[in-house]
């Protein structure tokens, strides 16, 4: 999935800023306010295909800008001074790179795949601030740049599950599109965590428990104690509950307790069911 900051997402990916606290690194999916359930994103702490994570000075992307303006036509310039905006968040104008890099060389993969990531991100923080006219702006953007390179590399996994994920965050949201890129993607890498994590949220969020279960249980085997697993299981614990299963909801947030040791959102979901239970009605 993506070259961002990880974002798988999930997400990442996702949207659950501060809610494991300092058990796993914030990700790009991080959303402020109530905790919900995200998606995920590629590898766990960012999303998919994001450059690594490293200190870049000013000087450095002053430097690549410069030598991309003074060389029009030079597209390795273009790509450099992108990458490097990009992975200092400055997301417009490595859009700006970019796109002037696929005008010198329209058939580079990377370039494309890359357009596709720089408006995802974009629609992100759009959707971040609730800004959801933008944001599906962006994502529809996005999904065009990841057609154009599933038509180049139609078995690129991370590719198809980052086109799965435009559907989801849209507004309207497409949630049967959405899963049906993910099962795309399962066809051709069935292991795949990340794509697991996402189809499990996925599958809760239409009202399919039993199937994701299923698609939990493969996700617990291809990636046991990873942070994509913890934020299923978190967004599973939250359907029980709104489902008033409460002891199968405690059976979750133990496994989460697990994963996550000591995430305050663990004692918010222990007390939401405590506080479910005792509204029972009790007899007398």
């Amino acid at each position: 999935m993506k070259m961002r900051k990880q974002s798988l997402y999930l997400g990442a990916i996702g949207l659950l800023l501060g809610l494991f606290s300092g058990y796993f690194y914030a990700d790009y999916y991080n959303r402020t306010g109530t905790p919900s359930r995200p998606p995920t994103s590629s590898s766990g702490e960012l999303p998919p295909n994001h450059p690594p994570i490293s200190s870049i000075s000013p000087e450095q992307i002053a430097a690549a800008t410069k030598a991309a303006e003074s060389q029009p036509n030079d597209f390795q310039a273009q790509m450099m001074a992108a990458r490097l905006l990009y992975q200092a968040d400055r997301l417009d104008e490595a859009a700006t790179f970019y796109e002037r890099a696929h005008r010198l060389q329209p058939d580079d993969y990377e370039a494309i795949v890359q357009l596709g990531n720089v408006h995802f991100d974009i629609g992100l923080n759009e959707f971040q601030r609730q800004q959801f006219d933008h944001s599906t702006q962006h994502f529809l953007e996005a999904a065009k740049w990841y057609e154009r390179a599933l038509q180049k590399n139609p078995n690129d996994v991370n590719v198809r599950t980052d086109y799965g994920l435009t559907y989801y965050y849209r507004r309207p949201q497409d949630l049967d599109r959405a899963i049906a890129e993910y099962r795309r993607s399962l066809q051709i890498q069935p292991q795949h965590a990340p794509t697991l994590a996402n189809l499990t949220i996925a599958l809760l969020e239409r009202g399919d428990l039993d199937e994701a279960r299923q698609t939990m249980a493969k996700l617990e085997q291809a990636a046991p104690r990873s942070e994509l697993l913890a934020r299923a299981t978190y967004s599973f614990a939250l359907t029980l509950i709104e489902q008033k299963n409460w002891d199968e909801a405690s059976l979750m947030v133990a496994k989460l307790e697990q994963l996550a040791p000591g995430a305050p959102v663990i004692a918010d979901l222990r007390r939401q069911i405590e506080a479910g239970r005792g509204s029972k009605i009790q007899p007398h």
